[in-house]
């Protein structure tokens, strides 16, 4: 059965109240590393008149990126309903693979523009830049300062200690480490020992997202309308979502993601924010997040080398890993 047609029967058992339920452009969206996104029009009959939604499907794939759990995701969505957050309402989750072969889940569709971070918003339109710069930061400084506690949101694990988030994260990728690397990795080897000597002290524990970039925010104009792609949510120091905007593979003419001058961005964040982020806590992270971007990229070439998946963008990333290896050269030298 075609996947539309799948998708139709299963939104009709569970819109019992609506009828003449009709699925429209139906369409695979190119972004999306480790999951693949459909986005679609849903037409339905409800009690007085034809009503129409805009929605994504978004179903595992065969092989990814990045392992990660599609019911945290869905759970962390729904918690951030009321938060201030721009975030997707959530309808449905399915955790097996009876209806579309694969686990998937079904949201709102934010309608909206998606920059991608190696594009350069062009200097002579100001305002825009300007108006970009301060929403994002604000959407960040929100979200850290998000009561994840009263959201319920201590079902992502709460570390017991100012060290614990680092230490679980630096264990968690190097047991990754150990199992998908092809090949010896002796510049990422040191950089797993860098990591355990140098285990940062959290100033305070916030609710962070893991990959906050401006390709996961939609924009209309200068202000952002949603923040997707939550696989990475976590309780921890939020510092480490800082130096992962700042990262230099997301830098473009010397602006992170393309936007804003490193210091600006993240003077701006204490300003928003009302946290800190210090030197020794930047550079930890910042040499955490070369790590964690390579393992990404490792994970990618161990599936498609075991032909885990077909998918060849799989077997692309691993050659930006010469990039990350000099920059994590240069930072624990």
């Amino acid at each position: 059965m075609k996947i539309e047609d799948s998708l139709k029967e299963y939104l009709t058992s569970r819109m019992e109240r609506q009828t003449d339920i009709k699925i429209k452009n139906l369409q695979r969206a190119p972004q999306g590393g480790s999951r693949e996104c459909y986005t679609f029009t849903l037409e339905w009959r409800g009690k007085e008149a034809l009503e129409t939604g805009h929605f994504v499907l978004r179903r595992d794939p065969d092989s990814s990126l990045l392992e990660s759990d599609r019911e945290t995701e869905f759970r962390v969505l729904e918690s951030l309903k009321d938060s201030g957050v721009h975030v997707p309402r959530v309808y449905w989750l399915e955790k097996g693979g009876t209806v579309l072969e694969r686990p998937f889940m079904i949201m709102e569709q934010i309608i909206g523009e998606v920059t991608p971070f190696f594009q350069l918003i062009s200097p002579d339109d100001a305002a825009l830049r300007n108006g970009r710069i301060d929403a994002t930061v604000r959407e960040l400084a929100t979200l850290h300062n998000v009561d994840w506690r009263k959201c319920g949101l201590d079902f992502l694990g709460v570390p017991e200690n100012a060290t614990a988030f680092a230490e679980r994260q630096v264990a968690h990728w190097e047991k990754e480490f150990r199992q998908v690397k092809l090949d010896a990795q002796p510049i990422l080897t040191e950089a797993f020992l860098w990591l355990r000597d140098h285990i940062p002290q959290a100033k305070r524990l916030a609710l962070l997202h893991g990959d906050f970039k401006t390709d996961n925010l939609l924009f209309d104009g200068p202000e952002v309308k949603g923040l997707l792609d939550w696989e990475m949510a976590a309780i921890g120091d939020p510092v480490a979502d800082i130096a992962w905007f700042c990262l230099d593979r997301w830098s473009v003419d010397g602006l992170c993601c393309g936007l804003v001058e490193r210091e600006a961005f993240i003077e701006k964040w204490q300003e928003f924010s009302g946290l800190e982020a210090d030197d020794a806590a930047m550079l930890f992270w910042t040499v955490f997040s070369n790590v964690k971007l390579a393992m990404i990229h490792l994970r990618g070439g161990y599936s498609f080398v075991t032909k885990a998946t077909r998918d060849i963008r799989m077997a692309y990333p691993p050659f930006e890993n010469i990039r990350l290896l000099k920059n994590l050269c240069d930072l624990i030298k």
